[in-house]
């Protein structure tokens, strides 16, 4: 008689979160993670997928001790070490998302993460218009993780707002009652 391997289990469960994730059930998605990871409890990209799905529904600081320990897991995955960094910068650490993102600058020129790194160190900096270049030249490349993607064109939209010339104010309207 076969019996599925623990890594068949563990891919399968995976395939089903990412499905139940595409289709808005988040409930459901991080059910099935939360089944992979007690098969696979190291398992790096696993503690990444449950962050991601706790970010979606806005448990933050969940979503990065999480991230924090998708990180401890797998060092190496530029994903978690993004999302880590982006939410970090976003709630206001500048200097642990900056020290978080450092590593991401290493990946090389064909690594959307490498250009996203570069865009927030230069956003941290204020100097938008090399912000806006590197995120642009990240977007390029980046056609693995549409997540990111969309919290990349956030972050440009937050820019080009910021360049918009503040509108007149006018006066006040009196109401009279």
């Amino acid at each position: 008689m076969k019996q599925d391997t623990p890594g068949t289990d563990v891919e399968e469960l995976k395939r089903l979160a990412s499905s139940a994730s595409q289709a808005g059930h988040c409930d459901q998605a991080i059910r099935y993670l939360k089944q992979a990871r007690q098969i696979a409890p190291a398992d790096g990209m696993i503690t990444y997928l449950l962050a991601a799905e706790h970010a979606r529904l806005g448990i933050y600081p969940h979503a990065m001790a999480e991230l924090e320990l998708a990180l401890e897991q797998a060092p190496e995955l530029a994903v978690a070490r993004f999302q880590l960094g982006f939410l970090k910068l976003a709630a206001g650490d500048d200097q642990a998302a900056r020290r978080i993102l450092l590593p991401l600058s290493e990946l090389g020129e064909d690594s959307c993460f490498h250009h996203f790194q570069q865009g927030l160190e230069h956003l941290v900096e204020e100097r938008f218009d090399a912000c806006r270049q590197a995120l642009e030249r990240g977007l390029e490349r980046n056609s693995e993780h549409p997540a990111v993607n969309g919290d990349i064109e956030k972050v440009l939209r937050a820019i080009e707002d910021r360049r918009e010339p503040p509108a007149p104010r006018g006066r006040k309207a009196a109401t009279h009652g």
